[in-house]
Parts: structure tokens; C-alpha cells; sequence
């Protein structure tokens, strides 16, 4: 019996629509994309865009990088981590 109940219980937990969370518009930064700031570094190649961070400094940073036609980089390694997006 007490497993029925339980049971019971998930099922309708389970079924009960989820609570939306209230996106808090100061944890939330968008850019569209004739906002991104594109810049051509050393490879003229190239073209990056900092979204969030310094790569220039320690700690986390997020960089979008556009590879022009023909253009492509050879096997490297970084001595920290990366979250690059290649477009």
C-alpha cells in the first residue's frame, strides 16, 4: 500500500507543471549580431570578438572567432582553457 502511495505521489509531482523562474535582466546580456565587435588580430585571417573576460588575463573568458574562406589553423595547444566558438 505504501508503495502505491508512493508512487502515486511521483507520478503527480511528476506531472505538474514546472514553475517558470523569473530571468533576473542583470545576469542576462544578449548582443545581436551587428553588435558584436569584431576585431582582425596578428592573422589577418581571422577576426575575434571578446564576449565576457580579458585573454589577455588569467581567469575565464569567452571569445567568438571567425575564420575567413581558405584560412585554417594548424593543431596548437593553450596553456590554459579555452571556450572559444569558431563561426
Amino acid at each position: 500500500m505504501s508503495r502505491c502511495i508512493i508512487a502515486a505521489a511521483v507520478i503527480i509531482g511528476l506531472l505538474r507543471p514546472a514553475a517558470a523562474a523569473e530571468l533576473n535582466p542583470a545576469a542576462v546580456a544578449f548582443k545581436l549580431p551587428d553588435q558584436i565587435p569584431w576585431k582582425t588580430g596578428a592573422n589577418p585571417g581571422v577576426e575575434q570578438a571578446v564576449m565576457v573576460g580579458d585573454p589577455s588575463k588569467p581567469g575565464m573568458y569567452v571569445v567568438l572567432t571567425k575564420w575567413k574562406a581558405g584560412n585554417m589553423s594548424r593543431p596548437h595547444f593553450h596553456p590554459n582553457d579555452r571556450c572559444i566558438t569558431v563561426v
